[in-house]
């Protein structure tokens, strides 16, 4: 019979390389998560910007010829734009202006403060 030869060297040789290959796989796992997560906050970032431009756009071309309808579209646009302290004081004091074009059959056209209020509104919001 031909000599036997011992395997423990094998061994070792391949718990080195079975741990280093774990190490690496976890890393590269890791880096693959961090750049989706990133990937994904940037995609969701964007998308909450694009969004409040649209909001903007919306309630920047609000039609005066109906004042009911307009004043729930800015009541709506403008709680949903109101982010910062300043844009949320000069929304809470121009909605008790549009409750007047609210909930009423017949409306009276818009007055010059409530429209002066608006257009500060519109200036102050920073999209």
């Amino acid at each position: 019979m031909s000599q036997l030869r011992d395997i423990k060297p094998y061994l070792a040789y391949n718990e080195w390389l079975y741990w280093t290959m774990t190490i690496l796989g976890m890393l590269a796992l890791l880096i693959f998560i961090g750049i989706v997560w990133w990937s994904i906050s940037k995609w969701l970032l964007s998308r909450e910007h694009n969004i409040r431009k649209k909001y903007f756009q919306a309630i920047k071309s609000v039609d005066w010829s109906n004042p009911k309808r307009a004043a729930y579209s800015i009541t709506y646009y403008g709680r949903l734009l109101a982010k910062d302290a300043r844009s949320a004081e000069i929304f809470d004091q121009l909605e008790p202006m549009l409750q007047e074009y609210k909930y009423k059959k017949d409306v009276p056209s818009v007055n010059d403060e409530t429209l002066s209020h608006y257009n500060l509104f519109i200036q102050v919001l920073d999209v």
